[in-house]
Parts: structure tokens; C-alpha cells; sequence
């Protein structure tokens, strides 16, 4: 494929949604405006964005790749993500649009009354958002190397085009995006898919067969405790994500939170089955996969034609991009509001405040895309260390809040502190020593976060009373 062909392309694209976020941008007269939308996303709009929020590089190509190495078991991390939506949709959703609140990180301080918490808290998720960004240009990184066109001042200017895209519009223009980065995500790939089925009828039942009966897939690199986690921790991770809450905040009403949830998990397994297919197919037709490189895009560069490439690569690369500006959004929102940097008489000042915050959070993501490979461990590590320090506490929030106390209770502070330390702390110490007491650094983190929650509810309960 053309180097030149492929960014020039690239680049025009681009130059029309940047115009369109200038003009979107106009109509952000507010912070609420600019990170939420003015909380008027309609159900649609709230499905396509959450799908768009997943939808991307660690999605596609990582699931192509631990299919290529895994087979059926490649599928496991689209399993967690839909796992994690179908709990919004039973519940989670709703709450967190009922709690009007506009971070995350503010249950600490609304439910545990503590302003230190809710900023530690907040920290660990803006870390754990950046890492998520980072895998996504570290995904796109490999798709260019697989194609053959990567350039390293290119891609740099490449991704400086997205970031300063989604600064200037910001969330109103990145759903605009996702809408139309979705529809062709969809018409690509399903396209694909289809004709494969319909062109190549005997061989595409001969690699589903594969799955289940040829040796292509050796047990013995069948890896169940690095693959569980890739499952377990998006489920768990969906219910405390920034990005995925901000989306929730931002739609109409907890209705549509709940409807929104359910929608998009059933979208992203039908969608996985394509990628589990293409990466089964790779290893089916043994396709050489050089350093770097994804399974997926080394197929469609050595067995397609030019054009199928460069329409793949494509909508590879929308999917990327859909997720890393939804992410980039979550991560300034949290920044900003978390750590009041905003000015409460000033409009004008605090939108150019929150634009700054992205354009920095954006370089930050992008310089530390050159030290990372390995796109799900990326997720998986990003996803583990704020479901280790937070999730206890916050789930015993959407248990404990409900309609019937209006949403507005008081949970133990004591137990939130213990909880996120000890989950923090142990989760470092395992990771850093490589080792584990009972499963995995993840899984045992979180036990002694929830061990410690329950320690220190018994304590603030017992002098109570």
C-alpha cells in the first residue's frame, strides 16, 4: 500500500470533522456543554457513543490476535465487555445517571464524605484512562506496521490531528464522529465478513470448524490465568469506567442509561464474532506474522487486494479513533472537575482551561505509545489497578442507593480508605514481584480490597454504636 495514499487520505478526511468540530464548538457555552453534551444525548446517540467507546483498537485487533494464538478463547475479552454492560443495564446504568453527578470519582465525596478520597480515587482512574488511550494508538501503531506504512513523524502528526479534533469540538463532536465513524466501522466489516461467506462458503465453515477440531491451537499455549482475567476485569471495569459513565451522565434520562446498556452489549458480540473469525482464518491459512504486527491486518495485506486493505485499514482505524476521543474526553473531565480547575464565573476561561487539559493529556498518551506492545495487557493492567482500589466501594454505593433513600446516603469512610489502599497497594507489590497468593495479582488485590472494605465497615459500625 501507498504511504503517501494512505495519510494523504487520512489527512483530508480529517480536515472536513476538524471544520465540523469548529462549528459544533460554537455551541458549547459551558463545561457541562463541552464534556457532557448538555446532558441531552438522545438513546441512539447514547447507544452508538457507548458502542463507539469499546469499539476500538484493543477490540478488533486484540481480539484478532488471542484468537490467532487462543482460537474460541479470543473471544473472552468481548464476553467481559458485554458481561459488564448487561450489569449497567441491570441497574448500574440507571444509578449513575440518577446520581447527577459528573465524575466518577465524586461518589467518594458525595457517599464516603471525603474530598482526599474522591482526588486519590480520581488519579488512579486518569492513570487507568491513560493507559486505555495509550493501548489505542499502540494498536493503531501495529495496524500501520502490518500495512507496511508507518512513519514515524506521519503518525505523529496523524495522531496529533485526532487529539486536536476532539480539544476543539469537545464531546458534542466526538458522538458527531462516532455516528459516522461507526456506520463505516459496520459497512466494512460486515461487508467483509459476507462476502467471505458467500465467496468462500466451504472454507469459512472449515475455520469455524477448526475452532473445535483441528489441532491448530496447541492446549499447552493456552494461557487460562492470563486469559480469565482478560474476561473477568472489563466486566468489573464497566461499572466504574469514566468514559462509559461520563456517556451515561451525559444522555437524557436514566431510562435511556438503562436501554443504552443493553443495546450496546448485544452490538459488540455480534460484532466480535468478525474479528475471532479473521484472526482464526490467519492462523487457518498460516500467515507469517512479523514482529509488531496484527494477525488481522497481515491477512487482508498478503491475501486481499490493495483496495479491501486500505478499506479495512480504514475502518480499523475509525474504531481506534472512537474510542481514544471518547477516552480523552473522560480523562480531562476528570482532571478538570475533580481537581478544581475551573473558574465558576467564567464560561469562556473554563472551556479553554478544559481544551488545554486534553491537548496535554493527548501528548502525554501519544509519547507513551513508543514504550508499549502488547495491546491487552496494556487494558488488562490499566483495567486491574482501578478495580483494585475502587470498585468495592463503589459498588456498595449502587447497592445501598436507591430510589426509596432518594439516592443520598452516607457509607462508612473508614472502609473506603482501607478498601482502596490495601487493593492498591497489594496489586503493585504483586505486579512488581510477579507473583500472587491465590489466582492472580488481579483477583487477589480485589480480595483483600473487599476484605478490608468489610474490616473497616465492622469497625466504623462497632464504635457507632
Amino acid at each position: 500500500m501507498s504511504q503517501i495514499l494512505f495519510f494523504a487520505l487520512f489527512f483530508a478526511i480529517y480536515a472536513i470533522y476538524i471544520g465540523i468540530a469548529f462549528v459544533t464548538s460554537k455551541s458549547s457555552k459551558s463545561v457541562d456543554d463541552y464534556f457532557l453534551a448538555g446532558r441531552n444525548l438522545t438513546l441512539f446517540q447514547t447507544i452508538v457513543s457507548l458502542v463507539a467507546t469499546q469499539l476500538g483498537g484493543g477490540f478488533i485487533l486484540g481480539i484478532s490476535q488471542d484468537s490467532y494464538k487462543f482460537g474460541y478463547y479470543g473471544l473472552l475479552y468481548a464476553i467481559g465487555i458485554c458481561l459488564g454492560f448487561l450489569m449497567l443495564g441491570f441497574g448500574a446504568a440507571f444509578k449513575l445517571r440518577a446520581f447527577k453527578i459528573e465524575t466518577i470519582s465524586q461518589i467518594f465525596e458525595n457517599y464516603y464524605g471525603s474530598s482526599n478520597l474522591r482526588k486519590f480515587s480520581s488519579i488512579i482512574s486518569i492513570l487507568s484512562l491513560i493507559g486505555i488511550f495509550t493501548a489505542q494508538i499502540v494498536g493503531s501503531k501495529s495496524l500501520l506496521l502490518s500495512l507496511g506504512v508507518y512513519n514515524n513523524i506521519l503518525f505523529i502528526i496523524l495522531w496529533s490531528i485526532i487529539i486536536i479534533y476532539a480539544m476543539v469540538g469537545g464531546l458534542k463532536a466526538i458522538v458527531q464522529n462516532d455516528i459516522m465513524q461507526l456506520c463505516l466501522i459496520i459497512i466494512v466489516f460486515l461487508t467483509l465478513f459476507l462476502c467471505d461467506f458467500i465467496f468462500n462458503f466451504s472454507q469459512f465453515f472449515l475455520i469455524f470448524e477448526s475452532l473445535f477440531k483441528d489441532k491448530i491451537f496447541v492446549a499447552e499455549d493456552i494461557n487460562l490465568k492470563y486469559l480469565l482475567p482478560v474476561a473477568i476485569i472489563p466486566a468489573l471495569y464497566s461499572l466504574i469506567e469514566q468514559d462509559l459513565a461520563q456517556i451515561f451522565f451525559a444522555c437524557k434520562s436514566p431510562k435511556y442509561a438503562k436501554i443504552a446498556s443493553f443495546g450496546s452489549g448485544i452490538v459488540l458480540f455480534l460484532f466480535a464474532l468478525i474479528p475471532l473469525y479473521f484472526g482464526v482464518k490467519a492462523k487457518f491459512l498460516n500467515i507469517n506474522i512479523e514482529d509488531s504486527c496484527n494477525p488481522l491486518m497481515s491477512l487482508f495485506s498478503q491475501n486481499y487486494s490493495s483496495l479491501i486493505t486500505i478499506f479495512v485499514s480504514y475502518g480499523v482505524l475509525a474504531a481506534i479513533i472512537s474510542t481514544a476521543n471518547g477516552i480523552l474526553c473522560a480523562i480531562s473531565s476528570s482532571i478538570v472537575k475533580d481537581f478544581n480547575l475551573l473558574d465558576l464565573k467564567n464560561n469562556k476561561s473554563n472551556i479553554i482551561i478544559s481544551k488545554l487539559v486534553m491537548l496535554f493529556v493527548g501528548i502525554i498518551g501519544l509519547l507513551a505509545a513508543f514504550y508499549l506492545k502488547d495491546i491487552i495487557k496494556v487494558l488488562v493492567d490499566s483495567y486491574a489497578i482501578t478495580i483494585s482500589s475502587t470498585f468495592v466501594s463503589i459498588l456498595a454505593v449502587y447497592i445501598v442507593a436507591s430510589k426509596q433513600n432518594n439516592y443520598k446516603i452516607m457509607m462508612p469512610k473508614l472502609a473506603a480508605y482501607l478498601s482502596f489502599f490495601s487493593g492498591l497497594f497489594s496489586f503493585i507489590i504483586f505486579l512488581t514481584l510477579d507473583t500472587s497468593i491465590f489466582v492472580n495479582p488481579e483477583f487477589d488485590s480485589f480480595v483483600l480490597s473487599l476484605i478490608f472494605y468489610i474490616l473497616g465497615y465492622s469497625i466504623e459500625k462497632y464504635y457507632k454504636y
